[in-house]
């Protein structure tokens, strides 16, 4: 029994990786190492993969039945609110096209639980000082956009073959746990400064 972590090369994901290795549960990582570090990711097997990609699900589904997946966590997408704008298909089909493929993959393999690495841009501008999780869901842009449809999408196989789905929607992470897993574009961290200055 293994967990596979989408993006698991990555600035989140990376952490994510080794503190499971930590705990001792055996990983595998699927990245496609267009912005993630293959030195990030300790001794956990390496599938290169764009999720997106033509033939991605059959290796996702191979993948996941070769190591014995019982449990995806799901962080591989394009993040960029602004380029989401300017590439709003690029966009739906990482994604979204993405996220269906880890799914279907997870049906055919017989994987049952996922958390998705949603967004607190599924909620948009919403009217109020504290967002609670319940708050009406109006994204702004087609990256908030895509990480909401992913959430139908979970909620979704759930109801239609019993995924057990958790989706996260958290703000800007930005620090690092260990120095060698900081953010090597650290675009969080900029409009935070430029905001103060």
């Amino acid at each position: 029994m293994s967990v596979l972590v989408t993006g698991g090369a990555g600035y989140i994901g990376a952490h994510v990786v080794r503190l499971l290795q930590q705990q001792g549960t055996e990983v595998v990582v699927v990245d496609n190492l267009s912005t993630g570090q293959a030195s990030r990711i300790g001794g956990a097997p390496l599938v290169e993969l764009d999720i997106a990609g033509d033939g991605a699900e059959d290796v996702l589904v191979q993948t996941m039945k070769d190591y014995k997946v019982t449990s995806v966590i799901h962080f591989a997408a394009q993040k960029q609110v602004g380029e989401s704008v300017a590439r709003p298909m690029f966009y739906y089909q990482q994604n979204i096209g993405g996220m269906a493929n880890v799914i279907s993959a997870m049906e055919k393999s017989g994987a049952r639980d996922l958390v998705f690495s949603s967004s607190a841009a599924t909620y948009g501008m919403p009217p109020v000082a504290v967002v609670e999780e319940d708050v009406d869901m109006k994204p702004i842009n087609p990256y908030g956009e895509t990480k909401l449809i992913g959430e139908w999408m979970g909620r979704d196989a759930a109801k239609a073959w019993g995924l057990r789905f958790a989706g996260l929607r958290y703000f800007n992470v930005a620090g690092a746990g260990w120095d060698d897993l900081g953010d090597p574009a650290i675009l969080n961290l900029i409009p935070m400064v430029l905001d103060r200055v």
